[in-house]
């Protein structure tokens, strides 16, 4: 990591196997992350017209609901640092026939952003990566006219996340156990303290940010096996079975303990896992 490329371990991560994992198991993401997608565009309070900015837009589904919601006369531009994951965004524009969003390779922490120009700046998941988060908040802030808002999603943490920690500790029983992340380390779980984020927010030049914890159902209309194998394909228990140089047989075993931790949360339309996810607000002044 450099001065002049400050998050250049996350483009690595997100450019190489991650990332292409990311779009192998897309369908499955969609699903799960679909309730936080509505719960964004909720608060958001999109008007036909506007103009938005994504960051973190990864293979783009949130992106396309965006571009629905402002219609032909408003603007979306899509960031992400990944460029197999824009190339996948924007092959599911085309094929829906659609001329926005535009997909942009940029690091919203450091590239030049349009200034003033933005109604609202809105991330799913896509802004607890960054090594200086005042920085890159500081950055985006520029890119918000006069009132724009600022609506982004993140994780509460991983005890009140058994998709994340569940698979966690079925992995790091069988292989061994990663060091903890640093409080507020870039990662999943970087923004869960809500009160540092929000004094990230108004360091950073936003009014009145605010933070909501929520509960709700990460939805895998497959059941509970089809969740298993997502969550033992991307996430956390990847991440163990990488690090400790797990072997085919301990990726059969762990998808499997995953298989069973979740068996719990079997619905009668698939599995419903329980999230706690804190909806960040502020606005520009």
């Amino acid at each position: 990591m450099t001065d002049a490329d400050p998050n250049s371990e996350q483009a690595e991560f997100w450019n190489g196997p991650s990332g292409l994992k990311w779009i192998e198991n897309e369908e499955g993401m969609d699903a799960i992350l679909s309730v936080v997608s509505a719960g964004l565009l909720d608060r958001g309070a999109i008007r036909p017209g506007e103009r938005v900015l994504e960051v973190g837009c990864g293979t783009g589904a949130n992106s396309l609901l965006l571009a629905e919601a402002v219609g032909p006369k408003g603007e979306v531009l899509a960031l992400d640092i990944s460029e197999p994951l824009l190339a996948r965004a924007a092959a599911r524009r085309d094929a829906a026939g659609l001329t926005q969003p535009e997909f942009r390779l940029a690091d919203a922490q450091t590239a030049a952003l349009p200034k003033a120009h933005f109604d609202l700046l809105i991330s799913r998941f896509g802004v607890m990566f960054f090594a200086d988060p005042q920085a890159a908040f500081a950055n985006m802030r520029t890119a918000l006219a006069r009132g724009g808002r600022l609506v982004f999603a993140c994780w509460a943490g991983i005890e009140g996340n058994p998709w994340f920690r569940l698979p966690r500790d079925v992995a790091a029983n069988r292989l061994g156990w990663p060091d903890p992340p640093e409080h507020g380390a870039p990662g999943p779980m970087a923004f869960a303290d809500s009160g540092r984020v929000t004094g990230l927010m108004a360091q950073a030049g936003f009014a009145d940010p605010q933070a909501k914890e929520v509960t709700l159902e990460l939805h895998h209309p497959g059941g509970i096996p089809a969740a298993a194998t997502l969550a033992s394909r991307v996430g956390l228990a990847a991440r163990i079975l990488k690090d400790f140089d797990g072997t085919d047989a301990d990726a059969a075993a762990i998808r499997a303990g995953i298989e069973a931790a979740f068996a719990d949360f079997a619905a009668p339309d698939g599995a419903r896992i329980p999230a706690r996810v804190i909806f960040y607000t502020a606005r520009a002044e």
